[in-house]
């Protein structure tokens, strides 16, 4: 093995065009802007783009099967209804047709059954449902005044989600088959915290916003985010006996997590710098901050990722676990790009501008 003396900078170059090649037949799912509308596509690491929806109407939340399938929401109809198409957008079948809001629809990880999110009129109440892959057998989950994130069990058999009722916030956990649900976690007000900003014991509103299952089954990764002054928390339980354990805890909100496949990692975004400015001339309110990317293993160490100012987010690891990809703006008020990273986060690749700031990053391929 020939060893060539070169720089530092010349090594992660070289290190990353290796890395690449291991990944070529991948893709990234995403969803675009397109004018006043936006698209669902694909792009690989050669920046080669494949438009899947092609529609003037809003396409939204793409989510990939086992076996290629994409489904989306989408403005076609009177409402947002649930749609699904092969991997090259062919085969459409519209889902739902339903007048009800429906959104986040999510693909068990055995390709069979879809989640998804459904609401009567804005301002009630909404239900998560699942239903089969040609969008019959039609069940309600669960209801709540708000449903944050949901996730499905490897085996495909069990749905947890992150649920708002009332002042409380929940993760329950529901069988598919029997709609038995259990609650696995409650985050009430809790007037014993701590505000910073406050400087006394004030009642905090506990939000849990996230909520993803570990490939293994054993645990399920959470974020814990009281509203304001206390400081938030990326967290895991056992869903099986509701052992809860803080994996790290951060003034900013961690944000997005994702398991490594051996579930012994945690990747997920957080705000580093968090300020609210305002203008004294026009009185506007702004925000200036930083957003990274951080890998957290389960036994205790974290490690920040990415460097420098702007907003990193939604991470995801690449098939093989060499790369990420994530969204990037330079402020709160800049268009979004989706970027392509190294394990290093030294060396960056822009993969496409004018995106959609609320997309969902999903790989494909291997």
């Amino acid at each position: 093995m020939i060893t060539l003396k070169l720089g530092t900078q010349m090594e992660l170059i070289i290190l990353f065009l290796t890395v690449l090649t291991t990944v070529t037949n991948a893709e990234i799912i995403f969803v675009a802007k397109q004018g006043s509308s936006e698209d669902i596509m694909t792009i690989n690491e050669a920046k080669t783009i494949r438009n899947i929806s092609r529609h003037e109407a809003r396409d939204l939340e793409g989510t990939l099967s086992i076996d290629g399938a994409i489904a989306f929401m989408s403005a076609r109809s009177s409402s947002f209804d649930i749609f699904v198409s092969d991997r090259n957008g062919g085969n459409l079948q519209n889902l739902t047709r339903s007048s009800e809001y429906e959104s986040s629809p999510l693909f068990s990880p055995d390709g069979k059954w879809i989640t998804f999110r459904a609401q009567t009129d804005k301002g009630k109440e909404w239900k998560l449902k699942v239903m089969k892959r040609d969008g019959s057998g039609v069940r309600t989950l669960g209801v709540a005044d708000d449903i944050l994130d949901v996730s499905w069990s490897p085996d495909s058999k069990m749905v947890v989600y992150a649920a708002m009722k009332g002042t409380d916030s929940f993760l329950f956990i529901v069988d598919r088959e029997t709609l038995t649900t259990r609650e696995i976690v409650r985050a009430s007000i809790n007037s014993e915290l701590h505000s910073e900003a406050f400087q006394k014991p004030i009642s905090i509103r506990v939000q849990i916003t996230a909520c993803k299952w570990s490939p293994n089954a054993k645990w399920i990764a959470y974020v814990r985010h009281p509203e304001i002054g206390a400081n938030q928390q990326l967290r895991i339980v056992d869903p099986k006996s509701k052992e809860d354990r803080l994996v790290v805890e951060q003034k900013y909100a961690p944000q997005d997590p994702v398991w490594s496949k051996d579930s012994k990692r945690i990747l997920f975004a957080s705000a580093t710098v968090f300020n609210f400015v305002i203008d004294k001339m026009s009185g506007k309110q702004s925000f200036e901050g930083e957003v990274h990317i951080f890998i957290s293993e389960l036994s205790g160490k974290t490690r920040q990722i990415t460097t420098g100012k702007g907003l990193h987010r939604r991470p995801v690891w690449s098939p093989n676990e060499h790369m990420i990809a994530f969204l990037y703006e330079d402020s709160l008020s800049s268009e979004t790009s989706l970027r392509l990273m190294d394990m290093s986060g030294a060396v960056m690749k822009v993969l496409h501008e004018n995106v959609f700031y609320r997309t969902p990053l999903q790989w494909v391929g291997e």
